[in-house]
């Protein structure tokens, strides 16, 4: 018994396009929300050498420099860390 190539060919054909409206039909753009990303790292770093406090923001690439003062600490400088390499680094604050 030989068989028909032409059959053959057409049956593949619908089974192909069965295939991909299928695949269209529960792949296709669905609504979806938008959910923040968790970072692969801590937001922030926290370190205190005498007495300043030096907080750095891993997402806006800034280092805050803070010095302790009897009742709370005060915002010394601001230092965009993407300067980094430059010859001289330049401070958005400076008390």
């Amino acid at each position: 018994m030989a068989r028909n190539p032409s059959k053959f060919l057409a049956l593949l054909s619908v089974c192909a396009v069965g295939l991909f409206m299928t695949l269209f039909a529960f792949g296709a753009d669905k609504p979806t929300v938008d959910k923040p990303v968790a970072a692969p790292f801590p937001r922030y770093n926290v370190q205190y050498a005498g007495q300043m406090l030096f907080i750095t923001d891993n997402v806006t690439n800034k280092l805050y420099m803070y010095e302790n003062e009897e009742k709370a600490s005060k915002l010394r400088q601001v230092l965009d860390l993407t300067q980094t390499g430059k010859n001289e680094l330049t401070t958005q604050k400076d008390d």
